[in-house]
C-alpha cells in the first residue's frame, strides 16, 4: 500500500508540504512514509491516506482453493 502511496505522490509531483496537507498530517509524517518507515503506520492509516488521495481500497474475501495451507493475505496496486 506504502509503494502505491508513493506512486501517486510521485506521479502529481506533489511536495512534502501539499502532501501533508491533503493527508491532514504534518509534513515529517509525510517523510517518514516516503522513506518506507511502515513500522509507524497501521493499515487502517494507510487507507485513510490512499482514500484522501482519491483512490478506492477494495478488500475481498473469498474461499481458499482445496487445499490445508492457510489462506493469505494480498495487497495488489493498480495497474
Amino acid at each position: 500500500m506504502c509503494f502505491a502511496i508513493n506512486r501517486i505522490l510521485e506521479e502529481r509531483k506533489l511536495t512534502q508540504r501539499e502532501v501533508a496537507r491533503v493527508l491532514g498530517v504534518h509534513q515529517t509524517t509525510v517523510s517518514v512514509l516516503t522513506g518506507y518507515r511502515l513500522e509507524k503506520f497501521s493499515v487502517e492509516r494507510l487507507m485513510r491516506f490512499v482514500t484522501a488521495l482519491g483512490q478506492d481500497v477494495v478488500i475481498e474475501i473469498r474461499p481458499r482453493a482445496e487445499t490445508k495451507v492457510a489462506g493469505r493475505v494480498r495487497v495488489v496496486g493498480a495497474a
